[in-house]
């Protein structure tokens, strides 16, 4: 189905605040393409002629009014996740293990843990300390958190948090240091 079977209710489409789809159909259409009707549609969907009993669409909370079903967008909670460093003990670096993820390192940088968290990484470093959830490197030959890597890349979502923390151990592994985690 394309988006010119779908019927407006203002004019000024993108700019409309609600519209009315009569197909069925549309459901598939809208579960592939959330992010781009959630940009558009900005208080509420209204959907026909739908012979579900729930409708569920990721983003938006739907409530059945006779034969319509209303749905309006659910706000993003806001970003709470961060990425990490934690400087490790240089003796980390004898693990072969360690050795063999860091060919390229320069023995006179730093030894570093890079992850990501979605709680405060102070607590998040004590818990690797405590043992909860944690990296045996971090717990053995963890130091202290060092800020300077990564303070200014934080808050941001979790799919953000993924993809930087990956980044981060590349960046920080191409620069020489030795870097465990990141993956």
């Amino acid at each position: 189905i394309s988006m010119a079977s779908i019927r407006f209710v203002e004019k000024g489409y993108p700019k409309a605040d609600a519209w009315i789809a009569d197909c069925p159909e549309l459901l598939l259409t809208i579960r592939k393409d959330q992010d781009r009707i959630r940009r558009k549609v900005r208080k509420a969907l209204f959907l026909s002629n739908l012979h579900h009993k729930k409708v569920k669409i990721r983003g938006f909370r739907f409530v059945q009014k006779e034969q319509f079903w209303i749905g309006t967008p659910v706000p993003c909670p806001p970003p709470h996740h961060s990425v990490y460093v934690i400087e490790l003990d240089p003796s980390v670096a004898r693990s072969k293990r360690v050795a063999e993820l860091n060919s390229c390192r320069n023995p006179s940088k730093l030894c570093l843990y890079v992850g990501m968290t979605g709680l405060s990484v102070e607590q998040r470093f004590e818990n690797h300390k405590r043992g909860y959830k944690d990296s045996s490197l971090v717990r053995k030959y963890g130091l202290r958190l060092r800020p300077e890597f990564y303070e200014q890349l934080n808050p941001m979502s979790q799919r953000g948090a993924v993809w930087m923390e990956k980044k981060l151990a590349a960046e920080l592994r191409s620069k020489g240091y030795t870097i465990v985690g990141g993956t």
